[in-house]
């Protein structure tokens, strides 16, 4: 980040409430959003991270903004496709929003996505608050979401 002059700043909302997630999948999700701004900001740029409880839709919303050149419009709606890209060197491309997307859908959250042409994209990935964490019936295959 450093050597491409990319700037990065957290800001994490004190208040927000713990999360009942698998770390190591959202932490992925979150690498591959901090990769595909990076990669769209090669001549330098911000990344600017959020986390802040939405009560009104009993979430927590993680946002990842940068203000890289933007998706084109036409583009929008389909870069959650598995293996769509727009790079056209080699290599395995188009399934880190994929990835993301399928992370979120699996804690049962949504994911939204803006972007303005040469003013950035924003993304925010909305995991539901639990209440009642003995209450949750956790999937069998996720170990991890035992340990908050």
């Amino acid at each position: 980040m450093q050597k491409s002059g990319i700037q990065l700043n957290v800001d994490v909302d004190e208040k927000i409430p713990i999360l009942f997630v698998d770390r190591y999948r959202v932490q992925t999700a979150l690498f591959n959003l901090i990769q595909n701004a990076l990669e769209a900001m090669s001549e330098g740029g911000k990344i600017h991270i959020t986390a802040r409880a939405v009560p009104q839709n009993n979430a927590v919303a993680i946002t990842v903004r940068d203000n890289g050149p933007g998706i084109p419009p036409e583009l929008l709606a389909r870069v959650c496709e598995p293996f769509f890209s727009t790079h056209t060197d080699e290599g395995l491309r188009g399934l880190g929003l994929a990835i993301v997307q399928d992370i979120v859908k699996i804690h049962g959250g949504k994911i939204e996505m803006k972007s303005s042409p040469y003013e950035g994209t924003q993304i925010v990935l909305y995991f539901p608050i639990v209440e009642n964490a003995a209450s949750v019936e956790l999937p069998h295959d996720v170990p991890s979401l035992n340990k908050p």
